[in-house]
């Protein structure tokens, strides 16, 4: 009776953990999408932030749009997935960093993060990026407990 409570404990978790990298790795997937799709005016929002020089900014672009879908492939197989939650955590912190200046520089404009399907300010652009940001925390916490658990019973 306790083994089949554990099993169905542990088989919750798993659904929880691949659920939350589906979700984190659809949200990717879709941004970078959006995004390549109005490439021109991603790189345009890029270059007005003044983050990076007006002629690095179609460069940076195709960086965050790289990472992004990286990031999303990363999380859909159980191999990589650990990788794939520190690479997506990584990038979340950038936009959080990136959502930081635009407030600082006082740029109240949306960032483009989902071109023009969703015009977010800045600061809802930031509280999404720190959700989806704990998210990862919690499932990176999941993944790494599971993978040491998986290392001893070998």
């Amino acid at each position: 009776m306790e083994t089949s409570r554990l099993a169905i404990r542990v088989r919750s978790m798993r659904t929880i953990i691949v659920g939350g990298c589906y979700t984190i790795a659809f949200i990717f997937l879709l941004a970078a999408y959006l995004k390549a799709t109005e490439f021109s005016e991603f790189s345009e929002v890029i270059a007005k932030s003044r983050l990076v020089p007006r002629n690095l900014a179609a460069m940076a672009g195709r960086i965050v749009i790289g990472a992004e879908v990286m990031s999303a492939l990363l999380l859909f197989f159980s191999q990589t997935r650990l990788l794939g939650i520190k690479l997506s955590g990584l990038v979340l912190i950038t936009f959080l960093g990136y959502s930081a200046w635009r407030l600082v520089s006082g740029i109240v404009e949306p960032c483009g993060c989902f071109s023009s399907l969703f015009k977010v300010a800045p600061v809802w652009t930031a509280a999404c990026d720190a959700l989806l940001l704990l998210l990862c925390l919690f499932l990176k916490g999941k993944l790494s407990t599971s993978a040491r658990t998986v290392n001893l019973a070998r």
